[in-house]
C-alpha cells in the first residue's frame, strides 16, 4: 500500500491529482485540484490531496485545505506548529477509485495516522451527497446530517423535466417570460462583470456571513483556474441583467455555485426562470445532475431550500464530518480561546462552531479583528 500526499501548486503533482480524478467516472470538479487551487488562491489553506493506493486503479483519494493555526494572531506563539483542515467549498469527502476495494476503516485509521504525525489537531469534512462519500465513515469520525439538497435529473427528457416541477413554479417561469425576461448562456470573460454586483447585493440582501462576500479577486482566480468549467446564466429585461448565475461543471454534475438577483426584480421570480434554463441546457450537455444545493440554514422551513423543492419531488441528505485527531492538543487551543475571551469580557455568540477554537463570532463593540 502507498501513502501519499499531493500539493496543486506543485506542477507534477497537480498533474498527478489530476489524473487520478478523471480515471474515476463521474467525478465532480469539487475534487479536482484546479478547484482546490481556487480556495487556495483565497487564502483558505493549501490544496492538498492524500492518496492512499493499492494500485493504479485501486485508491481513495481526500482533497482538503491545510491550514496552519499558528497563523491565527491568538495562537501564534505556540512553540510547535499546529494544523487543522478542512474540505474546499462545495461537496468533498473520500472519494474511492471505480475499483476500489480498500475497506474506509482502513483508509480511516491510516489516515488518523497520518494526521497526528502532520501535526494535524482536527478535520471538518462536506460529504458529497450525490456521490455517497459519506459511507462507511460512522466509525471512524464524527458524521452528522447537515441539512437537505436539491437537485434536477436532468437525464429525463425535457418535457418529464418540465411536468416534475411544482405547478406554481411552472407559473412563475411563465410569468417572467411574459413579463420580457430573456436568459441568455455567457462564456465571456466579461460575464463575472455582470455577475459580480448582483452577488453582492443578494448576500448584504440576505445578511450572509463574511465569509461568503467573495472578493472581486477571488472570482478572477476561480475565472482562470476553472476555465472550461465554468458557465454563467444572465436573466434580462430590457437589456439590463437582472440575475445571474454561475454553473461549475465536471463529471456528472453541473452546478448552480453561486446566484445573485437586483432587489427590485425579485417578484419576477428571474431565479426560477434561470434554473430552468440552465438545467435544461446542462442535460443537453450530457451531465445527469444539476445541483441546486439547500437553503441558507439546516431548517427544513428555509425559504430558499422551499423555492428549491419546487424544482424536484425528492431531497437528498447532505452530511459533514468531525474529526480531533489531537485530542489533548484540541483541548489546550480551546482553553486557550475560553481564557481570552473571560480576560476581554468578550461577549461570544453561542454557536456549534467546528472547531472551537476558530469561533470568531465575536459581538462586542471593542473588538473588531477576527483571530
Amino acid at each position: 500500500m502507498i501513502c501519499k500526499t499531493l500539493k496543486a501548486g506543485i506542477e507534477a503533482e497537480f498533474w498527478e491529482w489530476q489524473q487520478l480524478c478523471a480515471n474515476i467516472t463521474d467525478c465532480d470538479i469539487c475534487f479536482y485540484p484546479q478547484y482546490a487551487l481556487v480556495s487556495e488562491a483565497n487564502d483558505e489553506g493549501e490544496a492538498t490531496c492524500f492518496v492512499y493506493q493499492k494500485d493504479d486503479n485501486d485508491y481513495v483519494l481526500f482533497p482538503f485545505l491545510k491550514r496552519r493555526i499558528n497563523n491565527l494572531s491568538l495562537f501564534s506563539h505556540l512553540r510547535e506548529t499546529y494544523y487543522d483542515i478542512v474540505s474546499p467549498y462545495g461537496y468533498g469527502g473520500y472519494l474511492k477509485s471505480d475499483a476500489c476495494t480498500i475497506p474506509m476503516d482502513d483508509f480511516l485509521k491510516v489516515f488518523h495516522q497520518y494526521c497526528q504525525d502532520q501535526h494535524i489537531v482536527s478535520e471538518f469534512v462536506r460529504f458529497h451527497p450525490w456521490l455517497k462519500t459519506q459511507e462507511g465513515c460512522d466509525t471512524g469520525m464524527n458524521v452528522s446530517l447537515y441539512n437537505q439538497v436539491v437537485a434536477i435529473d436532468i437525464a429525463k427528457p425535457e418535457e418529464e423535466m418540465w411536468s416534475d416541477f411544482d405547478r406554481k413554479c411552472r407559473n412563475r417561469i411563465r410569468k417572467s417570460a411574459k413579463e420580457g425576461v430573456i436568459i441568455e448562456r455567457d462564456t465571456s470573460p466579461k460575464a463575472i462583470d455582470a455577475f459580480y454586483p448582483l452577488y453582492t447585493e443578494t448576500m448584504s440582501r440576505n445578511e450572509a456571513s463574511g465569509y461568503y462576500y467573495f472578493s472581486r479577486e477571488y472570482f478572477d482566480s476561480m475565472m482562470r483556474l476553472l476555465d472550461g468549467n465554468i458557465t454563467f446564466f444572465h436573466a434580462h429585461l430590457d437589456k439590463k441583467i437582472i440575475a445571474s448565475i454561475m454553473v461549475i461543471t465536471g463529471g456528472a454534475f453541473a452546478n448552480a455555485h453561486l446566484a445573485g438577483t437586483d432587489t427590485a426584480y425579485l417578484h419576477l421570480s428571474p431565479m426560477m426562470a434561470l434554473f430552468h434554463e440552465a438545467s435544461v441546457w446542462a442535460g443537453k450537455q450530457g451531465y445527469r445532475y444539476f445541483i441546486l444545493g439547500g437553503g441558507r440554514s439546516a431548517s427544513p422551513e428555509d425559504s430558499l431550500l422551499k423555492m428549491k423543492t419546487k424544482f424536484a419531488k425528492e431531497t437528498v441528505s447532505f452530511y459533514t464530518g468531525k474529526k480531533i485527531h489531537l485530542p489533548d492538543v484540541y483541548k489546550e487551543l480551546s482553553h486557550l480561546k475560553k481564557i481570552h475571551i473571560q480576560q476581554n469580557k468578550l461577549d461570544i455568540q453561542h454557536t456549534e462552531y467546528f472547531p472551537e477554537y476558530r469561533n470568531i463570532r465575536f459581538h462586542s463593540p471593542t473588538y473588531s479583528s477576527a483571530l
